[in-house]
Formats: C-alpha cells, structure tokens, sequence
C-alpha cells in the first residue's frame, strides 16, 4: 500500500539554497509518483501555503490511469483559509464545508471536545467529580445512628427507610437496605475530610465506636483515622496537612 510522502514545506521560505532545490524535486516526485503530498511546517506563511496549493494542485498521469496531486498542510498560519479547492467543486457538485480559517477550524475542534467552566477546562464525557458513594446495610436504623453520631446531616430517608442520603460536601453518602443474605463484605474504604481530625475521633469515641487506631500523620500528607461501620464499611477521617513550611 502507498503512503503519502511527508514533506517539510520550512525549506521553501528559508534563504535560496540546496534545501529549496532539494525540496522542489521531492515534491515533484511525489507529484508524478504518488500524487498526494502532506506538507508539513511550523508557521507556514500564507503566501507559500497559496503558492504551493496552486503549483502542485494538478492532475497528472501516470501508468494505469490519472491522480490528482493535492496538498495538505500541517500546522499552517491561524488566518490561513481553509476552503475546498476550485478545481475540485463545482455548480453541480458544490463543496461539503463551507470555507473555514485554520484558527477557527482548531477552536471549533477545541469547543466540541472540551467544556471550560470555573476557569478550569476539561475534556468532554470524562470524571470530573464523585458525586455520590452507596454502602449497603442491614439494618438501617443501626446505620444511620452510625453516621448522624459521627455528625452527618441526613437529607433523605431515615432509620425506618429503605433507603438514605447524607450530606458530603457538595456530594452524597448513601445508605441502601439490603437483605441479611447480601451483608456487604469488606470493598474498600470511603475518605471524608473533617476540618478537624482529632475532634472527630474524639467524638467517635464519645459515642462509644473503637476506631483503628488513633489519628496520625501520613506519608501521604494527610492526618487521618479509620473507623468501621456497623455493616463493616470503612470510614476513613481525614484532612490534608499544612506545608512544612507552614507549621
């Protein structure tokens, strides 16, 4: 299978030398031979990227029939217009796009793959934010004393539902009923930042709970303690730690 020849068009504008004449016959091999050239450069002026649309755009013959020879250029000028060549369109076939400059074709791309909210920009349809966790109970009005003693405001539900909601930030933590036979085992940990670790622990000791062990700084540069639930889910305490050089 053919491949299109990638050719570096920044010889074309340099000073008069070997790389333009060099440039000038591989361009017009590619023409005879091929007859599709990717022109490659980094800030091309729009007089060259004019010049070598009109110079190599041509159909040419070959053995077994006729191409025809086409320029595409690579990181062209942001004005650079961007249209359907005229040889190429006509009354009765018009061209599929209208024309576009190279700046705008970029940010049109940009726009439908990106969202920029909050001074911050992010690619479409991936994760941004957690927005809730669901741990599953056997016994809900167990659960939710649990998490209303550790100072979490329900929003939703109660001791006697079949399901409950508690505020988390600007998400949710979520208990759900199940039945005795589907007792959760052990999955894994939820993390909940606290303004203050050792108060929190304090107030789980407080309402009778044993936590892991009692509060301590983590290579990771957070002060944490965990502290399982009544159905065997782990809560883990946390806040970030000042810099050093804060302290």
């Amino acid at each position: 299978m053919e491949r299109e020849p990638l050719i570096d068009l920044v010889p074309f504008y340099g000073p008069p030398g070997s790389g333009r004449t060099a440039l000038a016959r591989s361009v017009e091999a590619a023409r005879r031979d091929i007859g599709f050239i990717v022109v490659t450069g980094h800030r091309v002026p729009a007089a060259t990227v004019a010049a070598a649309m009109a110079a190599y755009h041509a159909p040419r013959g070959r053995a077994g029939g006729w191409r025809m020879s086409i320029v595409f250029i690579h990181n062209t000028n942001e004005d650079a217009l961007v249209e359907c060549i005229e040889t190429c369109r006509s009354a009765a076939q018009p061209a599929k796009y209208p024309p576009v400059t190279a700046g705008e074709h970029v940010m049109a791309k940009f726009r439908r793959q990106h969202v920029v909210a909050g001074g911050r920009c992010a690619m479409r349809g991936v994760p941004q934010t957690l927005s809730a966790v669901t741990l599953a109970t056997v016994d809900m009005a167990r659960a939710v004393a649990f998490y209303e003693a550790m100072g979490f405001e329900a929003l939703y539900g109660g001791r006697m539902a079949a399901f409950t909601s508690f505020r988390l930030g600007r998400g949710y933590l979520n208990i759900i009923a199940v039945p005795a036979e589907r007792r959760p085992r052990w999955w894994g940990r939820v993390i909940v930042h606290v303004d203050d670790v050792d108060a929190a622990y304090a107030r789980a000791l407080a309402q009778g709970y044993r936590p892991e062990a009692p509060p301590r700084d983590a290579d990771w540069n957070e002060r944490y303690f965990h502290l399982t639930d009544p159905d065997g889910h782990e809560v883990s305490f946390a806040r970030p730690l000042g810099r050093q050089e804060d302290a």
